[in-house]
């Protein structure tokens, strides 16, 4: 994660030392970089390594698509199926966490 990463490159300088990180990043870390970059406010110069330059372009940010102008009735039919989901997922947690109770046996006569 980011922090994970800031956290690293943080021990670099200590006690007021200055020290430089270096961090091989792969396409898939983009992502996680750009949030870096915003939590620093500064931009992070990209470097390739010769012969490992990727082979495919950056990938770009996803954004949240906004949500569309539902009328009522699809509304309903949302809020329908987000209580069956969220219901299903408490009947599945449940059952996870209940007690196993041990099987009853009849009692013994002498």
């Amino acid at each position: 994660t980011a922090d994970v990463y800031l956290r690293r490159i943080g021990r670099t300088a200590r006690a007021g030392k200055k020290g430089s990180a270096i961090s091989l990043v792969e396409a898939h870390d983009q992502a996680m970089m750009e949030r870096v970059c915003r939590y620093i406010k500064e931009d992070v110069p990209e470097r390739f390594v010769e012969g490992l330059r990727p082979a495919t372009k950056k990938a770009a940010t996803v954004k949240k698509k906004k949500p569309k102008n539902l009328d009522k009735k699809a509304k309903a039919e949302l809020a329908k199926k987000k209580k069956a989901k969220a219901k299903k997922v408490a009947k599945k947690a449940a059952k996870k966490t209940a007690p196993k109770t041990a099987p009853k046996t009849a009692p013994k006569t002498a």
